[in-house]
């Protein structure tokens, strides 16, 4: 690694990141401590949020372990470093892309429970996040397979180390490319992206609706009918705020892909993969943080 890319990948993913990993660490168990009290957990919705927190606090510490540990190590300050690293690297990748996976499907199954006319109980709700992270890890398993530990000698140091290298042999087989193309990509990238695209636009749109029909004034001449009507349109408004909130992460998931693709075909010829990576891992990062605004919304 050239000596100017490290100094800014050192800045960048090295204590930046982390500096924002803290932030968004606060952030997530500020919305997770809210959304698992027992005024928000009988709602399905703010229990798939409240899971998408979860993750999301989860993944931050995956991303600091591999933006910030990865870069202090090359420093060769601690040769225990090393190791860690070494050591940890598959499973710290493999729970990375669990846990951005289940951030992801969490949000589509927010959405989707905010557009039924009859959200699902809270159980239910349970045994939705269940499943999606029980299949997540299940997706991921070849690629923690793809990952293999080496022992070397430290470039910094003679003391013998860990390092984590791919498995060429496994990578390039006629089953992992398949397995790369026609079940990891279309499940993690192609149909998530396109079922965000479609449910932003029906949240957008019924929330303009309700909004519409909530300004419309309601004839009513007997005082307990107008009481229903102010209990009814009180549950709506805070029905809203957790469509609000649903949208905000659509619209923000849908704008974290938008900047992976165009990382990884516009920039793929112009930056080098670490470029690449760091880049990655910053943005990840700050959409983990972004979780603050779904605390400001709660109602």
């Amino acid at each position: 690694m050239d000596h100017p890319y490290r100094l800014i990948s050192l800045f960048v993913a090295g204590i930046v990141t982390v500096i924002i990993g803290f932030f968004s660490l606060r952030c997530n168990s500020l919305l997770i401590s809210v959304y698992s009290s027992s005024q928000h957990r009988q709602n399905s919705t703010a229990l798939f949020l409240c899971a998408l927190g979860c993750s999301d606090f989860c993944l931050t510490f995956t991303i600091m372990f591999l933006g910030g540990l990865v870069n202090w190590r090359h420093e060769g300050i601690f040769q225990p470093l090393l190791n860690v690293y070494g050591l940890g690297y598959p499973l710290v990748v493999q729970l990375c892309l669990v846990l951005g996976t289940t951030s992801i499907y969490f949000c589509i199954a927010a959405a989707v429970n905010c557009l039924r006319s009859a959200p699902c109980t809270p159980k239910r709700a349970k045994e939705v996040v269940i499943v999606i992270t029980c299949l997540s890890f299940v997706l991921m398993i070849p690629q923690f397979m793809s990952v293999d530990i080496l022992r070397c000698l430290s470039d910094y140091s003679l003391a013998p180390s860990f390092t984590p290298c791919l498995n060429l042999h496994l990578r390039s087989s006629f089953k992992f490319i398949v397995y790369q193309a026609y079940i990891l990509i279309p499940l993690r990238v192609i149909l998530p992206l396109l079922l965000l695209i479609i449910l932003g636009f029906c949240l957008i749109v019924t929330q303009l609706r309700k909004r519409h029909r909530g300004r419309q004034p309601v004839p009513t001449t007997d005082d307990n009918f107008e009481q229903f009507e102010i209990e009814t349109i009180s549950s709506v408004n805070s029905a809203q705020d957790y469509t609000t909130s649903v949208i905000a992460i659509v619209v923000v998931f849908m704008i974290w892909f938008s900047i992976e693709l165009f990382v990884h075909f516009a920039l793929y010829q112009v930056l080098d993969y670490s470029y690449q990576d760091d880049i990655l891992q910053f943005v990840k990062v700050c959409h983990c943080a972004f979780n603050l605004y779904i605390y400001c919304r709660i109602p």
